[in-house]
């Protein structure tokens, strides 16, 4: 009877503390999601930041071709626009280093959302190693829980056993002790019938996230 007592409470203990471990993952996971969507959005930003930018690069270089067009005055008085020709260099070998370092040059990116992009990403690690801390603790409680439950079958075929070997001789005490172990048996029936729900309900959790 004391046997069946402390099975019982320490599976009481494992499907809390099952329990308990779902509830953190489930808090892990929504956080590493958001900061996902977090992060995708500051890379939106940055993509279209840069478009912008290549854009109005693209548009300055433009105007700047505009404008370096000479017009030419023909003895006629007609006026002709006549583009200039680009002045070309070339170069034999390239001059030497300076040792004189300029100062550092500006970056493209916007330094606030490279920070918050750092900061994102490495909350998502701390995120994805607290997750893999619960699921190791999970698969910890589930061997546990199983350990558990092979005991109490070898219980329930030793009293079987014992209740073949009694059987057409028993006296009142055997009968009594018989009886309570059959309502042990329905506990423990019952206690590893809601192990097995709160597992399947855990495994399904995990499947459709």
């Amino acid at each position: 009877n004391s046997e069946a007592i402390r099975i019982k409470g320490d599976l009481f203990s494992n499907v809390a503390d099952i329990r308990d471990l779902k509830a953190s993952l489930r808090k892990l996971e929504h956080q590493t999601a958001d900061l996902k969507f977090l992060n995708n959005q500051y890379v939106h930003k940055i993509r279209s930041l840069e478009k912008d930018g290549k854009a109005k690069t693209e548009r300055i270089q433009l105007l700047q071709e505009k404008n370096l067009q000479a017009v030419v005055q023909t003895p006629g008085g007609k006026k002709r626009n006549i583009p200039f020709r680009r002045q070309r260099m070339q170069i034999d070998q390239p001059v030497p280093p300076s040792g004189i370092t300029g100062p550092p040059l500006p970056q493209s990116e916007d330094p606030y959302v490279a920070d918050l992009l750092y900061v994102a990403d490495d909350r998502i690690r701390e995120l994805q190693q607290e997750v893999s801390v619960f699921k190791d603790k999970l698969d910890v409680s589930e061997r546990v829980v199983k350990n558990l439950t092979h005991k109490v079958d070898l219980r329930d075929k030793e009293i079987e056993r014992l209740a073949l070997a009694l059987d057409g001789g028993r006296s009142h005490d055997v009968i009594s002790l018989e009886a309570r172990y059959r309502s042990n048996e329905k506990l423990v029936a019952h206690l590893n019938l809601q192990a097995s729900q709160y597992f399947s309900k855990f495994l399904y959790s995990l499947t459709i996230n």
